[in-house]
């Protein structure tokens, strides 16, 4: 059973892409530890480059997970989330 979203935490916009009008995207790598706590945040992908990322793993590493089980037993785990930046 793989590791699932308990909470997640909204990235702050950064302010320079707000006024500028920029919208896009960051995939991160975050590793998962046996407690649901996220250990390590790999940038993959990211459009624009170097516009979101920082505020992306910035909010990936307070989101807290129900740790992943292989039969029964929890488990490390890397996983991958995209966190989509848009303006409202």
């Amino acid at each position: 059973q793989p590791a699932r979203v308990r909470r997640s935490v909204e990235p702050l916009y950064p302010m320079s892409a707000q006024r500028k009008g920029i919208e896009g995207y960051v995939t991160l790598r975050l590793t998962i530890d046996e407690a649901g706590k996220v250990q390590d945040v790999l940038v993959v992908d990211s459009e624009p480059i170097g516009v979101f990322e920082r505020s992306a793993r910035e909010a990936a590493r307070r989101f807290e997970f129900e740790p992943a089980r292989v039969g029964g037993t929890v488990v490390s785990t890397t996983l991958e989330k995209k966190i989509v930046f848009r303006l409202q």
